[in-house]
């Protein structure tokens, strides 16, 4: 069973590690946002990822996949949105909040 990752810097490095198959998904950009770039994070946090996809590979079945790949990852429980899918309400708020992750 995988370590349940509790800081943003053992998240963003646990990230980077897995890069390459991050990207096998069809991911561009990652973005981490929520309580893992506020400071936040407690034992029943999830992780909140604004993810853009190579317009050729976005699918569901990536989607999806990426969302199970990086649960088991983290050991954590993860939303993952796009900037498609962003209201235009709380939309700005994500998007100044959000940290991105070189992969």
């Amino acid at each position: 069973m995988a370590i349940k990752v509790n800081t943003k810097a053992i998240l963003f490095r646990q990230l980077q590690m897995n890069a390459e198959k991050i990207k096998s998904f069809g991911v561009s950009k990652l973005g981490v946002f929520g309580s893992f770039t506020t400071n936040e994070v407690n034992d029943h946090s999830d992780i909140d990822f604004l993810v853009e996809f190579d317009p050729t590979k976005k699918s569901f079945d990536n989607f999806i996949d990426l969302s199970y790949y990086l649960e088991e990852l983290l050991n954590r429980k993860v939303e993952i949105v796009t900037p498609q899918s962003l209201s235009k309400h709380i939309g700005p708020h994500i998007l100044k909040q959000t940290q991105y992750v070189s992969i």
